[in-house]
């Protein structure tokens, strides 16, 4: 299959964000890598608010829309996007999102 380079470049900027939420937030989440797509399904393994986890990661600089969290009484999940972040973005958002979750639990 030959790819194009929007299809290359967002391969790669998943890659990129895959490696760095493994290298940041492992035995926190599991997700599983998307074969298309922009964003990550991710569900976190430690029981928390996720607003009072929005408002952390506001607090820090990263504001996660409503519409991108999903909490029930057995599941706490967050579509994380990617695609159009730069490698930068990606660093700063996965080090707010582990430095937030150290911080309310």
């Amino acid at each position: 299959m030959k790819f194009t380079v929007f299809q290359k470049i967002y391969k790669e900027r998943r890659d990129y964000f895959v490696s760095l939420l493994k290298e940041k937030l492992e035995g926190k989440i599991k997700f599983q890598i998307p074969v298309r797509g922009l964003a990550i399904w991710v569900e976190w393994l430690d029981s928390f608010n996720l607003i009072k986890f929005q408002k952390q990661c506001i607090a820090n600089g990263l504001f996660l829309p409503k519409t991108i969290l999903y909490q029930t009484k057995d599941l706490t999940a967050t579509r994380l996007g990617f695609g159009h972040l730069d490698e930068v973005e990606m660093e700063n958002s996965v080090a707010i999102l582990s430095k937030s979750l150290k911080e309310i639990i």
